[in-house]
């Protein structure tokens, strides 16, 4: 079966006295000061840090400490192991802490409906396990395709990708863009390709999109320096992958990275890939680096409500990719892709002024 992300947020305490109405309102004047100062939202030595808690810390009575935004230390509490009733028959049984992004236009807006995460963009919560309160069988998600089924499919797509006119264009692009150092390419929220349903077209946009993966890994290849050689890894994380989907993309050439590990290995000498997704990738990888490469959403500066999006982009992410990237267009194939431009760094790296908190 499918898997199906179940995700409880995590108990939680703070020092002092709660967050109130007050405190809220104070909250988002603090918030968009620190946003359009340009202070990182998303520090990968936080990220890291959060991370390495969730990793060590999963006994029940584990406490996972995260520093917000205004410097204030919240602890999230470990409940591993408990049940969750959900009254339809049905309980959800807690496994280990994962850590949930929230990028800044969300915070804002939840800001009056829980003053005491006015500050937290990098809650916990529990990664949990759906299951009969009675026989506690697992409730697994939609049918999925076997292993073989899937290895098929992905390379009959592949070969289709290959051939295509779209994938044509994208190595007529990379054959004209001025040799970069690339050591590595992440790929974040491509997707699962394993389901079944027939009015379900997720499965195939995910296969085209780790095809077209292959096809950048190949013309950053052909495009690298002189005396630059070796393979270039992928590394793909998305936490709704099946395990048969890490299989097959294991035996293509990809890497699995648990999240958030691909953020954690993303640098100036990475092609950033990300394909509609539902964490905030780019006001995350924006503030972690200044990736050689990025092929994802293009940045439309189009006044679209940014609080409605998981994935916003907003002003400041629209000016940090004018001054440092050039824009290259996506051929458009809305059927396999979403609207995506490829975005390559201008003359190497160059100083962007972000300051930490």
């Amino acid at each position: 079966m499918g898997r199906v992300i179940y995700l409880l947020p995590a108990r939680y305490t703070r020092p002092g006295k709660a967050y109130d109405h007050d405190d809220a309102d104070q909250a988002v004047g603090a918030l968009t000061s620190f946003y359009m100062s340009e202070k990182t939202l998303f520090a990968k030595e936080r990220i890291r840090d959060v991370f390495e808690q969730c990793r060590w810390g999963t006994k029940k009575g584990d406490i996972i400490k995260v520093v917000g935004l205004d410097g204030v230390i919240l602890d999230f509490h470990v409940d591993t192991g408990d049940i969750r009733p959900l009254g339809d028959g049905t309980e959800l049984l807690l496994n280990d802490p994962v850590i949930e992004f929230e990028p800044y236009h969300s915070l804002i807006e939840s800001t009056h409906h829980n003053p005491d995460l006015a500050y937290i963009n990098m809650p916990i919560s529990h990664d949990c396990t759906r299951r009969d309160a009675i026989t506690k069988k697992p409730i697994h998600g939609v049918p999925i395709q076997t292993h073989e089924e899937v290895a098929k499919f992905f390379q009959d797509t592949s070969q289709q990708w290959a051939v295509s006119e779209a994938c044509q264009q994208v190595i007529l692009t990379f054959t004209g863009i001025q040799p970069l150092e690339v050591t590595k390419i992440v790929i974040f929220a491509c997707g699962p390709m394993t389901t079944v349903r027939e009015e379900d077209k997720l499965c195939s946009r995910s296969a085209f999109q780790h095809a077209l993966a292959l096809t950048i890994r190949d013309a950053v290849a052909g495009m690298a320096p002189v005396g630059q050689s070796g393979t270039i890894p992928c590394y793909i994380q998305d936490p709704a992958y099946s395990d048969i989907d890490i299989s097959v993309l294991e035996k293509n050439g990809f890497v699995h990275l648990p999240n958030p590990e691909g953020f954690l290995e993303v640098d100036e000498s990475t092609v950033a890939l990300s394909f509609a997704p539902n964490v905030p990738v780019r006001q995350i990888v924006s503030d972690i680096a200044q990736p050689a490469i990025l092929i994802w959403d293009t940045v439309k500066n189009d006044g679209q409500n940014d609080s409605m999006m998981v994935d916003p982009e907003g002003k400041r992410l629209q000016k940090w990719t004018e001054k440092l990237y050039d824009v290259f267009e996506f051929p458009e194939d809305l059927e396999h892709f979403p609207t995506l431009s490829i975005y390559v760094r201008k003359d190497g790296r160059q100083e962007y002024g972000k300051t930490t908190n």
